[in-house]
């Protein structure tokens, strides 16, 4: 076998092993796991101060925490440990709150009206 073509062999198997190394490093990555699969969130008609209302949802049990968006009218709430806060529960809160909810969309459906539970 000539040198180039030694070289050239050589270099195909480093090439070879590259690409099925980093098939492998990409296989061994951690998948990752949605922190938030039971996230859910609350539409209201108008939402001028949310802390009031934050406090409420907070008292859910597995409310984690709530972020507020003004522009586009709507509370996210994330749970703690991937827990599911009751549809009913939240809905309550925010009218206890007195912000009108209009639709509260969860990993388990959505609602436009008071949840059963």
């Amino acid at each position: 076998m000539s040198t180039f073509q030694s070289r050239r062999v050589c270099l195909a198997s480093v090439v070879a092993l590259v690409v099925v190394g980093a098939g492998f490093a990409n296989a061994q990555q951690p998948v990752h796991e949605h922190k938030h699969d039971h996230t859910s969130v609350l539409m209201v008609r108008a939402m001028q101060d949310a802390r009031y209302v934050s406090q409420e949802l907070a008292k859910i049990p597995g409310v984690g925490r709530v972020v507020p968006d003004y522009k586009a009218q709507t509370l996210t709430i994330i749970p703690k440990n991937n827990a599911f806060p009751s549809p009913r529960m939240i809905w309550d809160a925010a009218e206890r709150a007195q912000i009108q909810p209009t639709r509260l969309a969860t990993a388990h459906g959505n609602f436009n009206a008071r949840p059963l539970r």
